[in-house]
């Protein structure tokens, strides 16, 4: 599965999790581009980093990819609440396209901070999935 589109399947199944849609709207406002005025609350694809995973019979890609949540109300919880929508959609991710798989989908790191407006949080949410040749 290439890069693309195992970024494409990630994004696909966050936007598509009735959990992610309650709170970034529907359709979800999950974003991998630059847009000049989104509406809020929103995440954005921040990174993605791909490294060979090969074990001596298998092929396999890691995948590290970054999201940062953004949001203007709702304190620290609001912020949480929605990493943690978006740690649900991602953990339950099934897709196999290409004959790969995910056979790992993991989140090391999720951060809620305070930004710079009154009242603004950003949350950071760091997804590491392994795709296998099946």
């Amino acid at each position: 599965m290439s890069a693309a589109s195992v970024q494409q399947a990630v994004l696909d199944a966050l936007r598509a999790s009735p959990r992610v849609k309650a709170i970034f709207g529907d359709p979800a406002r999950i974003i991998d581009d630059q847009s000049e005025a989104p509406a809020y609350p929103y995440a954005q694809l921040e990174t993605h980093a791909v490294r060979d995973a090969s074990a001596s019979e298998k092929v396999a890609s890691e995948h590290v990819m970054s999201f940062t949540v953004f949001l203007r109300s709702g304190g620290f919880t609001a912020a949480d609440d929605a990493l943690q929508a978006l740690r649900i959609a991602a953990e339950a991710m099934t897709p196999a396209a290409g004959g790969e798989a995910f056979v790992l989908i993991q989140i090391p790191q999720s951060d809620v901070l305070r930004a710079g407006a009154a009242g603004a949080f950003r949350g950071t949410l760091r997804l590491r999935l392994i795709s296998e040749e099946i």
